[in-house]
């Protein structure tokens, strides 16, 4: 496959984390490692078993960063990628405008992710 070339459509910047240093998602005492996030969505890793679904199901939960500081976030799943190699899904979730990340947060964490603890 090639790398796509068309349009972005992203209207927020979004943080890709390597292994070990992604924060984590809390959803219901559950803990999930976070994938991507942007100041209006979250991208988490799941295993398949724990009945996430797109279909705009309301999830709510706290996303805790690397500095120990946390996030209340809330929003709707809109899609569920399954893997090929693995019993694990990576779930994505729109967040609702009152719960976005703060761009100040977003900023804090590419710097980190670039080295700069």
């Amino acid at each position: 496959m090639g790398e796509y070339n068309g349009i972005e459509r992203r209207k927020h910047p979004r943080v890709e984390y390597p292994p070990g240093k992604a924060p984590r998602l809390v959803i219901d005492g559950d803990t999930y490692p976070v994938v991507d996030i942007s100041e209006r969505g979250i991208k988490f890793q799941a295993a398949r078993q724990n009945g996430f679904n797109a279909g705009l199901r309301e999830v709510s939960g706290r996303i805790e960063f690397s500095d120990d500081r946390s996030a209340e976030v809330e929003g709707a799943i809109i899609r569920v990628e399954k893997s090929e190699l693995s019993e694990d899904v990576r779930v994505v979730i729109f967040l609702y405008e009152e719960k976005a990340i703060p761009p100040t947060r977003i900023k804090t964490e590419q710097a980190f992710v670039d080295g700069g603890d």
